[in-house]
């Protein structure tokens, strides 16, 4: 009796109205609001506040519903583990990544060791991604900082140095390196500021006491690399991230050493899930032949 309101409720609040809560669980709309009516009733508590065909929650049903979206994720994820989730040959695997390239290279590899097995991808915001993973609508994240939070596995992959993106004009065309306080006489187009790019850089200013009074904000990756085309300024872009173009140049800052590094992140309590497992092992093996690969170059260049 309990579980079906429970249900009920939890997916009203997931799906924000009744009716739209009745076509997620497959039953009726009446169906739905008699159960979340029981349910309030019986415990003597208001769940949540209508106002035409406008629905949210109370303060109790904020709190109810952190319990019950936990309860709801892990019956899912009982389920599918039955249904053969634990095989790479039938289950699904959700991933996200705060950038494409990263997630890619996992992707690319994964999918070359089991074709068979169903990917499902998508670039989110740290935030975001770490919401996602909580509530187990996502299974695997690809961040671009170390979560440190306790219910979060977190695994170092790789990292990226940042380089300073300039247009391809003088004094620029000749230069391959420059020294950060350089920099200071030059407008530095930024992204937001969860930008790991961003944090990298100013982290680098901050321990050399630099600070940089001429910066332009731009919220889109597109729009910075349109701005360094024009001449509007200069940009610190990971390399690995960076599109050539016959109209830019990248330099390296020669005294900093800045870099992005990159986590494989999941929840604790789901590491013992075959396919996340098994995933996991993956980039691990991967992670150890980029290593081998880079201490071969190391020494063939040394």
């Amino acid at each position: 009796m309990y579980h079906n309101w429970l249900r009920s409720f939890n997916a009203v609040a997931k799906e924000g109205s009744f009716a739209a809560a009745g076509r997620s669980l497959n039953i009726g709309q009446p169906t739905v609001t008699t159960q979340v009516k029981a349910l309030s009733e019986r415990f003597k508590v208001e769940l949540f506040y209508r106002k035409g065909h406008q629905t949210w929650l109370s303060d109790t049903g904020r709190a109810l519903y952190d319990i019950t979206q936990g309860i709801f994720a892990q019956e899912k994820e009982a389920i599918e583990f039955l249904r053969g989730s634990s095989e790479f040959e039938s289950g699904v695997l959700r991933l996200a990544g705060t950038g494409p390239y990263d997630l890619m290279e996992i992707v690319d590899t994964f999918s070359k060791r089991f074709p068979l097995s169903i990917l499902s991808l998508s670039v989110e915001t740290h935030n975001d991604m770490l919401s996602a993973l909580r509530d187990y609508s996502l299974d695997v994240g690809v961040f671009a900082r170390e979560i440190t939070e306790d219910d979060i596995h977190c695994t170092y992959y790789s990292s990226h140095d940042v380089v300073i993106m300039v247009p391809r004009v003088r004094p620029w065309i000749s230069r391959r390196t420059v020294r950060l306080k350089e920099l200071e006489k030059h407008l530095v187009i930024l992204k937001h500021s969860k930008s790991a790019t961003r944090q990298a850089f100013e982290q680098a200013c901050d321990d050399s006491n630099l600070v940089l009074d001429n910066t332009m904000i731009i919220n889109s990756r597109e729009a910075v690399r349109e701005a360094v085309i024009r001449g509007l300024g200069i940009a610190p872009v990971v390399n690995c991230e960076f599109i050539p173009d016959k109209r830019l140049h990248t330099v390296r800052v020669s005294d900093v050493d800045m870099k992005v590094l990159i986590y494989i992140c999941c929840l604790k309590r789901r590491l013992q899930r075959q396919m996340i497992n098994g995933f996991l092992e993956l980039v691990n093996e991967s992670k150890a032949k980029k290593n081998a690969g880079s201490k071969v170059k190391a020494r063939a260049s040394g």
